[in-house]
């Protein structure tokens, strides 16, 4: 088949839900922007998971201060690595229940974010120590770190935090 018409009734039907679903996105990415913050926690659910590491790079600004992500399923280290790359001012990013990210993507942005005052990982599974050691070396201003259902962390990168994040008050894990 070569055109639309000739696929498949159940082929052409899900081709439709995706072209939906996909100007439904664009159609929304306005909604998320708010001056200097991106906030993805406006969408639903079914729109969240259709969020994708370029819908995330294209609105970044070297502007933007706030970023949520949190429950964008199928975002990856490239996204959130690229929010450390491009918003030298970041002081708060959520990218809880952001299941692909790693170390690299928190350490790119706790090496590029110095003014880093909050940081939640929650449920983001395939961090390490790798990453909590490189928000404490490079974040001194941070205030909040939630670390919720995050399990492969050790006394030693929670005593970095502690010692090399003076102005910290909330460490939730």
């Amino acid at each position: 088949w070569t055109t639309l018409e000739e696929m498949p009734g159940p082929k052409r039907e899900t081709h439709h839900r995706q072209l939906r679903d996909a100007r439904c996105l664009d159609s929304k990415l306005h909604e998320i922007l708010d001056g200097a913050t991106i906030d993805f926690r406006r969408l639903t659910d079914r729109v969240l998971d259709m969020v994708t590491d370029s819908d995330v790079i294209r609105l970044l600004t070297p502007e933007i201060e706030r970023v949520s992500t949190r429950d964008c399923h199928n975002l990856g280290d490239a996204a959130i690595a690229a929010i450390g790359a491009t918003c030298p001012s970041l002081t708060y990013l959520n990218v809880s229940s952001c299941w692909l990210v790693t170390d690299a993507a928190i350490v790119a942005v706790a090496e590029h974010c110095p003014m880093l005052t909050k940081l939640f990982v929650e449920y983001c599974s395939q961090l390490t120590d790798t990453a909590i050691m490189a928000v404490a070396k490079h974040c001194p201003h941070l205030t909040e770190l939630s670390l919720h259902k995050c399990t492969d962390f050790r006394d030693a990168a929670i005593t970095a935090v502690a010692g090399n994040c003076p102005s910290l008050t909330h460490l939730h894990i």
